[in-house]
């Protein structure tokens, strides 16, 4: 009886499995232009990448402030959190994923370092709005890149994703500076590992975890394809 039992949910498990493969082998488009005209509105609302700002648009003036201040950015800022976020799960599936966030956080930190020299970088906000497009797209295809791809890329989207962050900390001393560029480095990373650690813990335990992050992935995508959206009609 309690093989039967166990022979029924192994059975479950497989049909389960073998709808989600049927629900994403079919194309994608259909399902993220739904989730598209959902966020359109938000797309609409947020606005430009740079305009986030945890300290009501003060540049902070304590320590305390700037590092609440680096805290507070990739997470109000829900561009920044979707990206993220969605590589988060990408580390998940690519071998030593989570160690090539070095490159993320070394390229947030040259984009702050460029905009805050004046430097002009172009195409910020569609840039930032496209990579969370493509990591939206590789979460629900469960695409998993070389680490020798996924490193030096996630790099270069961390240099428009610095240069935005920086629009928050112009004119600050540099022990402020420092605070913020901490917070900012540790925020993010904490946020990565835990959705690193979290898919590849349960991953094994339920297979229905699968189709939660493709879902998650089909969200990322179509709110940054709405975000796009909004600020190329704007």
């Amino acid at each position: 009886m309690a093989n039967r039992g166990e022979k029924n949910g192994v059975s479950d498990e497989k049909t389960f499995d073998g709808s989600i493969d049927m629900f994403f082998s079919k194309s994608l488009l259909p399902k993220f232009a739904i989730i598209f005209l959902i966020f359109s509105v938000f797309g609409f609302s947020i606005g430009p990448a740079e305009a986030h700002h945890p300290m009501d648009f003060q540049t902070p003036r304590t320590i305390l402030q700037g590092l609440l201040s680096g805290f507070g950015h990739p997470v109000i800022g829900l561009d920044h959190l979707a990206f993220v976020v969605g590589l988060g799960f990408i580390s998940a599936l690519v071998p030593s994923g989570l160690a090539a966030w070095s490159s993320l956080i070394v390229g947030c930190l040259v984009g702050c370092i460029i905009h805050l020299n004046a430097f002009d970088l172009p195409l910020v906000e569609p840039i930032i709005a496209s990579s969370v497009i493509l990591v939206g797209v590789m979460t629900a295809l469960r695409y998993a890149p070389s680490k020798y791809v996924f490193g030096p890329a996630i790099g270069i989207f961390g240099v428009f994703h610095g240069y935005a962050y920086g629009e928050a900390i112009i004119g600050a001393e540099a022990s402020v500076l420092g605070a913020y560029l901490l917070g900012l480095s540790l925020v993010q990373f904490c946020i990565g590992a835990a959705v690193c650690f979290g898919f590849r813990f349960l991953r094994p335990k339920f297979s229905r975890i699968n189709f939660g992050a493709r879902m998650a992935g089909m969200t990322i995508g179509g709110f940054g394809a709405a975000t796009l959206f909004g600020q190329v009609i704007s």
